[in-house]
């Protein structure tokens, strides 16, 4: 359709305060009425509605999926956004890719417009939230594209910038975490996931402890693709039965980096039968892998590299788990305590195919069954 998607209108700059918000440290610019970041010119204010009024995207064709019937299913906006929609976009309620615009609000309220199975659709751009963004159950969230590239790291030659759809935690951020699941006490959730969406912590203070994504409760059947975080304070990904009425369960975790966080890269409990499938969690400040029981679970082709103070796998299995897990070709280097350590009271079996540990110390202790295949021939195996 011409002239769909809409651009967006380029932020006035104002010539007292020269686009700062303010005149003086602390003082509101009364020129735009503007008080730094938290609130914004009431002209741009008026341009951002007309925006995001046409933002949003026409009716598509109705296809006739039963030719030799009378009627068929239509697919419609009609409505939107207020009706149910299989699409729901953040602008309309308000959100906007700007440092200066406050986009939790509006988030929130396409998030809970999207109805179960609907995709809510993040555009591409830098969306700046202060509190966590709580994703329905059955809601997918989908971005524009994936980051795999990140500022830090990268063989020590530079970086690459986040792309994509990009949430970023402001320096205000209050809550646990940038992305929140949930049961609600009763039943279990989930269903839905994250696809092409990143999380750029790098505007929360030090010593923040704001995770990435995080699942408290009974979440089920949750998919990440394409999923990066990168810089939170806290966990990567941080998934537990916590205050919930039972553990997460039978997820899907695929193509995805957790990356340069200040607690554990990936830390799990009780999360079972899930597969991860070609999973990165490198240069985090605690383990990058925390895994407890996770009975049933397979990792394949999954790498943990360069923790700063920990393990790169760090595998336990908790008392009374019997359970059993699997990993094959999984890759670790550079743990500053080691490459991988299995340690518990549990009596479940943990099974490795295809280690590669590239010199780094293993660890086998307490009383859980370790069978490895090959047997590690590599770096210095400890057992006690």
């Amino acid at each position: 359709m011409p002239g769909f998607p809409p651009v967006m209108p380029a932020l006035p700059v104002c010539e007292a305060c020269g686009g700062r918000g303010e005149v003086a440290p602390g003082t509101g610019c009364h020129v735009c009425l503007r008080t730094g970041v938290a609130a914004v010119n009431p002209d741009y204010a008026a341009q951002l509605a007309a925006f995001a009024a046409a933002a949003i995207p026409p009716d598509p064709p109705t296809p006739d999926l039963y030719p030799n019937a009378v009627s068929g299913p239509q697919y419609s906006n009609s409505g939107y956004p207020n009706g149910a929609t299989d699409w729901m976009r953040p602008e309309i309620f308000g959100a906007a890719p700007l440092p200066i615009v406050d986009s939790t609000t509006g988030i929130q309220a396409a998030l809970n417009a999207t109805p179960p199975g609907g995709i809510f659709y993040l555009p591409r751009g830098v969306w700046t939230t202060t509190a966590p963004l709580i994703k329905p159950s059955g809601v997918e969230v989908w971005g524009a594209a994936r980051s795999l590239g990140i500022p830090t790291g990268n063989f020590g030659i530079g970086g690459l910038p986040l792309i994509g759809s990009i949430i970023q935690p402001a320096a205000g951020f209050a809550g646990s975490s940038a992305w929140f699941m949930t049961d609600d006490g009763v039943h279990q959730a989930g269903g839905g996931g994250f696809r092409r969406i990143s999380v750029d912590g790098s505007q929360l203070p030090g010593g923040n402890a704001v995770h990435g994504i995080q699942s408290v409760g009974a979440v089920a059947a949750v998919t990440l693709e394409d999923v990066l975080v990168w810089g939170t304070g806290g966990n990567g990904l941080d998934a537990q039965k916590g205050t919930g009425i039972a553990n997460p369960d039978f997820w899907d975790v695929r193509h995805s980096k957790f990356s340069a966080c200040g607690g554990q890269g990936i830390h799990t409990i009780g999360l079972a039968d899930t597969t991860w499938t070609v999973v990165e969690s490198t240069g985090n400040n605690g383990d990058n892998w925390n895994v407890s029981n996770g009975n049933n679970s397979r990792y394949l082709f999954c790498k943990g590299e360069n923790s700063a103070t920990g393990w790169d796998w760090n595998i336990f299995g908790l008392t009374g788990f019997t359970g059993y897990a699997e990993w094959l070709t999984l890759s670790a280097a550079g743990g500053a305590l080691g490459a991988i350590q299995v340690s518990g009271p549990g009596t479940g079996i943990f099974y490795f195919a295809d280690t590669h540990t590239l010199g780094g110390t293993v660890s086998l202790t307490g009383t859980n069954t370790v069978k490895s295949t090959p047997a590690w021939t590599t770096g210095s195996i400890v057992t006690s």
